[in-house]
């Protein structure tokens, strides 16, 4: 109110300038608005997360042809879905994803990790009941590409909010489908690309009881599945105890220090300890294998779980100090793209493939291992073959991308990482998982030329 002493309009003087800065900042807001919804209606989906990145790389190249294959994509997946077949013979069992938001595979103890981070996974593992891909990556590093790659079978470039998705497929045969999310999928425009053949939605702003980052919420929207009666059920379920931004419950604090706040002006200014910035990362590890028991034994409360197939991974990776970055979305390093993979499976059925996978080959080994044909439109192989894709595209952004190429050949990995201006690196991931050793300048330049125009001929596609 003006007669107030600390009020903006209190005089002509600071009325003038509260007026100016009110309008600067509504003009900011309605400039962020427009270009929001610019990239929906291109369909563009994978955008800079707005809690993710702490530090950025500068890049310069762009995806020219990405508008062009977009609006291609829109017109063409919905016939896709539309003439898959309705009504077919299959194994109707209950599928159930789980993404941990940020976990990385080395930071887990089914994956070597010394501390005790995943005792239960670690127990199922151990019993027979899960199967472990030894090296599985994201096809990016951040979460709407990540999670969109796992449900579509999609490289970041074939992504569109119309794609035909694992939910899709299986809501047209008859499942129920059931997304239940910590964290809020409105921000990321995620909602729009899951589609509106949802039986049931939940995510933070749904809860009453806990804030949006707290993965407790889970258990409040499971309470909202009703008893399994022999309507077969599809849950993807998202988890952010691992993530900055997700919740830690004390109870899970076993390694100190851990007080790592999210305050942003410390994180940019690099004002921290990193031992408890991993203390506090392995803390949510720890507590994320928590909540997925809370998870099974729900489930199984419900009667969902008894012969269900439930897949186990990770949307990227975390920076947790290598080369100085934290964080993800702008690297490609192993840190932010290696992940965990898991199934959760009959022990005696025989997976052809354990060693190589991608998110993309997630989807086609779910309708495989259903009984279901696999979409010509999904771009990953079924883990239930003994095939093994030799090369692997990975990309940042659409705009100002980064792009990297992982080449599998006799027991080596090769992993090519690319950027414009001449910037490139050459790791063998087999003998150096840290990507210590550049081998650019070693290697034979007909091999980086072979590795760089399986890059480009799938840019410019």
């Amino acid at each position: 109110m003006p007669d107030r002493r600390l009020s903006l309009f209190k005089n002509r003087g600071r009325g003038w300038k509260s007026g100016l800065a009110i309008a600067l900042l509504m003009a900011g807001y309605a400039a962020y608005l427009y270009a929001l919804s610019s990239n929906l209606q291109r369909g563009g989906i994978a955008r800079r997360e707005p809690l993710a990145a702490f530090f950025s790389e500068s890049n310069d190249i762009h995806d020219f042809n990405f508008a062009a294959r977009a609006a291609e994509l829109r017109k063409q997946e919905p016939l896709d879905r539309a003439s898959y077949p309705k009504g077919l013979r299959f194994a109707r069992r209950n599928v159930i994803i789980i993404i941990v938001d940020a976990l990385r595979a080395d930071h887990t103890q089914v994956y070597g990790y010394d501390r005790p981070t995943t005792p239960f996974l670690e127990s199922l593992l151990v019993s027979g009941k899960l199967k472990k891909v030894e090296f599985a990556t994201s096809t990016c590093a951040e979460s709407n590409c990540g999670i969109l790659s796992t449900l579509a079978s999609k490289t970041l470039r074939e992504m569109v909010p119309e794609n035909f998705k694992l939910h899709d497929l299986l809501y047209d045969q008859g499942y129920k489908t059931h997304f239940i999310l910590s964290g809020i999928h409105d921000w990321y425009g995620l909602k729009q690309a899951y589609g509106n053949d949802l039986t049931l939605y939940f995510d933070g702003p749904n809860s009453t009881r806990y804030s949006w980052y707290d993965d407790r919420l889970i258990s409040e929207g499971l309470e909202k599945v009703p008893d399994y009666n022999g309507t077969p059920g599809f849950f993807y379920i998202h988890l952010m105890s691992v993530h900055i931004a997700g919740k830690k419950l004390d109870e899970f604090r076993k390694y100190e220090p851990s007080v790592v706040t999210n305050s942003w002006q410390a994180l940019f200014a690099r004002q921290y300890d990193l031992q408890s910035i991993i203390n506090n990362y392995d803390n949510g590890v720890t507590q994320a294998d928590a909540i997925i028991e809370q998870i099974f034994n729900q489930l199984d409360a419900k009667g969902y779980l008894s012969g269900s197939l439930a897949v186990i991974l990770a949307d990227h990776g975390e920076g947790l100090g290598e080369r100085g970055k934290f964080g993800h979305v702008v690297s490609l390093y192993q840190e932010c793209i290696r992940i965990p993979l898991l199934f959760y499976d009959d022990p005696k059925e025989a997976y052809g493939n354990l060693q190589y996978a991608t998110q993309i080959d997630i989807a086609p080994t779910i309708a495989d291992r259903l009984g279901l044909p696999i979409p010509s439109s999904w771009e990953g192989h079924s883990l239930l073959k003994p095939q093994i894709e030799p090369y692997n595209l990975h990309q940042t952004r659409i705009q100002n991308p980064c792009y990297a190429v992982l080449y599998r050949k006799d027991d080596k990995i090769y992993k090519y990482m690319y950027w414009t201006g001449g910037d490139q690196r050459l790791f063998e991931l087999t003998s150096d998982p840290g990507e210590v050793r550049d081998l650019k300048k070693t290697a034979d330049p007909s091999f980086i030329e072979q590795l760089r125009e399986r890059l480009t001929s799938n840019i410019s596609q």
